[in-house]
Formats: structure tokens, C-alpha cells, sequence
């Protein structure tokens, strides 16, 4: 049987008469060449069954490899189901598609040494991480991989780029506004505080323990509105739900 030698970069050029660069430049930099150039060396290099330069091979060469990872502390089954989680997605799709880039979700629960591993093989070239947990530990592990990443409605972290809304000042306006309408006898139903999977009334100690930012944040801004008011906290039912 006689095995038909794979046709490379270098043989396409020769076939075509053109340099190796202009091959690349049809597969790299299209910008450089015209269409009806670039149109003929892809029509040859599939009549030649040359696939295009190896992906990996770019990639090392160049240093850079074109994505951008989005980092939850949910399944990525989240991404799609919770409404705010999907609108980021939709705008950072937008983006790298705007850019030419690939935007890959990794998944993962905090603390979880499968979400650790991802990051620290992940593809990519920064990260957004989108995780509200404090003290996460994947947040050591992209700084140890030295790229850029954002945080978005996460704990600020010093030096770090960040990206979300006021939760407390928000959450006070909320409270304040019930107050101003004259109602005096609240009740909340709230995000859980801790990733345990817990639901039912909030106690002093899971308040105290904190856990997930945003929660946090805006339990604190109802709390400052209502003693600001001279309502008793202890007063006011808080359920945790999922």
C-alpha cells in the first residue's frame, strides 16, 4: 500500500508559485493578501489535502493563543440558566467574536480541586473569573499563571482589575424606599450565604461566616438602612434559597 505524502505549507507555495509567507498570510493575516488570492491558495491546499497550519505549533510560535477563558464557580449549565450569568456571556461572545478570539467557560465549585486544575491547563490568554466567593482559592492559581484576568462581581482584590455594581449601596436604596412608603415589618429572601447547599432561615452565624460577596453586600445594605431606621435586625426574617 502506498501512503500518499501529506502536503505541507511549503508544498503549497511551490505548487502555487507564491512564498511560504503568502501560504501563512492566507491562513493568518487574510488581510494581507486579496480575496481572490487567498480564495485560490484554500481551494489548492484542500485539493491537496493540507488541513492548515498545526494549531499548536502557532500557538508556541506566536505565544499567544487566541481565547479567553470565563471562570464560574457553578456547572456551566449556569452560564445558560441564570439570566445575569448568560447576559455576560452574550457580551463576551460579542467581543471575542469581534476579535477573532474563542471564549472558553471553565466550570467548577469553590474549593474544588477539579476547578483548580482547570485553570491551571487552561488554553487561554486571560481570564474573566466570575465567581463571587471569597477567598477562592483559584484566585492563587491565576496568579501563579501570571496572565491578565478581571474579576467581575467578585471581591475586590488590590491591583486587580474589577468590574461589577454597588450591591450594598443598592440594597440600602431598596430597603430605603420601603421605609420611605412607611412599611416597618420586613422580610428577605436571599441568595445563600454559604456554598453548602443549605436553605432555610438565616442564622447568626452563617450571616457572621459570610461566604459568597454579593450576598454578603447587600444583607449588609438592608441591614444599614433598617437599624438606620431603628428596626432591630434580629427582627427581620431572612431565608437563604439557592
Amino acid at each position: 500500500m502506498v501512503t500518499k505524502k501529506r502536503s505541507t505549507l511549503e508544498s503549497i507555495a511551490r505548487q502555487l508559485g507564491v512564498s511560504k509567507m503568502t501560504v501563512s498570510n492566507a491562513y493568518n493575516r487574510p488581510d494581507q493578501l486579496s480575496p481572490e488570492l487567498r480564495e485560490r491558495i484554500l481551494k489548492a491546499a484542500h485539493e491537496l489535502g493540507y488541513p492548515g497550519p498545526n494549531p499548536l505549533a502557532r500557538t508556541l510560535r506566536r505565544g499567544r493563543v487566541g481565547a479567553i477563558g470565563m471562570v464560574f464557580d457553578e456547572p456551566v449549565s449556569f452560564a445558560i440558566s441564570d439570566p445575569a450569568a448568560a447576559l455576560i456571556v452574550r457580551g463576551l461572545a460579542s467581543v471575542c467574536e469581534a476579535e477573532r478570539a474563542g471564549l472558553l467557560l471553565v466550570p467548577g465549585v469553590p474549593g474544588g480541586e477539579a476547578g483548580i486544575d482547570l485553570i491551571r491547563t487552561a488554553l487561554v490568554d486571560g481570564f474573566i473569573f466570575y465567581c463571587d466567593y471569597e477567598g477562592d482559592p483559584r484566585l492563587d492559581v491565576l496568579r501563579d499563571r501570571g496572565m491578565p484576568f478581571v474579576l467581575v462581581d467578585a471581591p475586590q482584590v488590590a491591583g486587580v482589575s474589577w468590574v461589577g455594581i454597588d450591591d450594598r449601596g443598592g440594597a440600602r436604596l431598596a430597603a430605603q424606599h420601603l421605609l420611605d412608603l412607611g412599611h416597618r415589618s420586613f422580610g428577605i429572601v436571599s441568595f445563600d450565604m454559604v456554598p453548602d447547599g443549605y436553605e432555610g432561615p438565616l442564622t447568626p452565624e452563617r450571616e457572621k461566616a459570610g461566604g459568597f460577596y454579593v450576598t454578603s453586600e447587600r444583607l449588609a445594605g438592608y441591614r444599614e438602612a433598617l437599624e438606620a431606621a431603628g428596626i432591630d435586625w434580629t427582627s427581620v426574617r431572612t431565608e437563604e434559597r439557592n
